[in-house]
């Protein structure tokens, strides 16, 4: 790698992301309406989800995610780097409702999206990047039933 190569990677390295923490994760790609992916996560993730945001949202929904958030987003970046907008949402069924109805809008996402899914400090489902045909991962760790009653939601 050249010396310019060297010091552009330091001052935008490629973001690695979290993972879904094991080998043999599922996958498993969706096509649109993307809004029942969220109805459906109702099925797959249990109480004391949190859903990790990260990437620019249109207006409508970068204000209803802040308001939804757990923690809240530092009003500047430091550093070389600018922080991308990230959220950390609680789930529950009204808080997958809002996000089914709000991705839907026009302009409801605005750029390059990473999801994931934790629980107990385990990434259990990520989609990055979402809202397109690269494929979710879901952890093989999550009782089957739930899985299955995600398919069956996907499907419906």
């Amino acid at each position: 790698m050249s010396g310019i190569g060297r010091i552009a990677s330091a001052l935008w390295p490629t973001p690695s992301g979290l993972e879904v923490d094991e080998p043999e994760a599922m996958t498993l790609a969706v096509a649109p309406p993307y809004g029942r992916v969220f109805r459906a996560l109702d099925a797959l993730l249990g109480p004391g989800t949190v859903l990790y945001w990260e990437g620019k949202a249109g207006p409508i929904m970068a204000a209803w995610l802040d308001r939804m958030s757990a923690e809240p987003r530092p009003a500047f970046a430091l550093g070389v780097v600018p922080v991308p907008d990230f959220y950390h949402i609680p789930l529950d069924a009204e808080v997958l409702e809002g996000l089914a109805q709000r991705v839907e809008l026009p302009n409801a996402i605005d750029g390059r999206v990473r999801l994931h899914a934790y629980l107990n400090q385990r990434i259990v489902w990520q989609w990055r990047p979402a809202f397109g045909p690269t494929p979710m991962l879901i952890s093989r760790r999550l009782p089957d039933y739930r899985t299955g009653e995600f398919l069956r939601a996907l499907s419906d």
